[in-house]
């Protein structure tokens, strides 16, 4: 795919990353913020909603559970799928 140009089809599963260094909980003000943001975005392409991974406080992707390793997993395990797209 070349990326200048932009995408014309849907994901298959489109995916959300949401963080906020200061949020405390996913209910807080900036999550749900950017939430709002994210969904509106994707209903104005005509996706199907994401699934949303949020993360609060200190970022650590390689935490065990952390919401940013679970989508790396997501995407890692979606590869063999996505290299039988021409």
């Amino acid at each position: 795919m070349n990326n200048n140009q932009p995408m014309t089809s849907s994901p298959r599963q489109p995916a959300a990353y949401l963080r906020s260094a200061t949020a405390t909980s996913a209910d807080d003000l900036a999550i749900a913020q950017q939430r709002r943001e994210v969904l509106s975005a994707v209903a104005a392409l005509g996706w199907s909603e994401p699934t949303v991974y949020t993360a609060t406080g200190t970022l650590g992707w390689n935490r065990l559970g952390s919401a940013l390793a679970a989508l790396a997993s997501h995407v890692l395990d979606m590869l063999p799928v996505l290299g039988t797209i021409a």
